[in-house]
């Protein structure tokens, strides 16, 4: 199965879906997928109806698979809110079981991300005071007019 988390920032929002195929008839899929608000809720209810061994395990793989996601989300929310370029229009997508530790390096990766863009941001308008009039959404649309894209 291709089950993904599936993360998307647009106009600086951060969203967190898993998508997935569902059969439809006997050669056929459809994609379908669930929000953060939808995939709560599913958590809740698993975690509720673990009662063997085997169930357990599985709830307990989507449990730590769902938290990383979630922080996932957050820090590619951190990023958009901080105005880093490579973020503010951007997606990707991770398998729905990825090791847990796979998915802790990312989370710090782009936590040091946050950091080294803010501190890059910080150093340009200390060093170029006009850049404080304006916001990052302002300097990201005069950096692709500039770029000519």
């Amino acid at each position: 199965r291709e089950t993904k988390w599936s993360f998307t920032v647009a106009k600086g929002e951060a969203e967190l879906r898993l998508t997935y195929k569902v059969p439809k008839g006997k050669a056929e899929t459809v994609q379908a997928s669930q929000t953060l608000g939808e995939l709560l809720d599913f958590q809740s209810s698993m975690v509720l109806a673990r009662n063997n061994t085997e169930a357990a395990a599985m709830v307990n793989a989507f449990v730590a698979s769902f938290g990383w996601a979630q922080e996932l989300a957050r820090t590619y929310q951190r990023l958009a809110s901080v105005g880093h370029f490579a973020f503010l229009d951007f997606a990707t997508k991770l398998p729905m079981l990825s090791p847990p530790e796979h998915m802790k390096k990312e989370a710090e990766r782009l936590r040091r991300e946050v950091q080294t863009w803010s501190s890059f941001v910080d150093k340009l308008r200390f060093e170029f005071a006009a850049l404080n009039w304006f916001t990052m959404w302002q300097l990201q649309k005069l950096s692709r007019r500039a770029r000519g894209t």
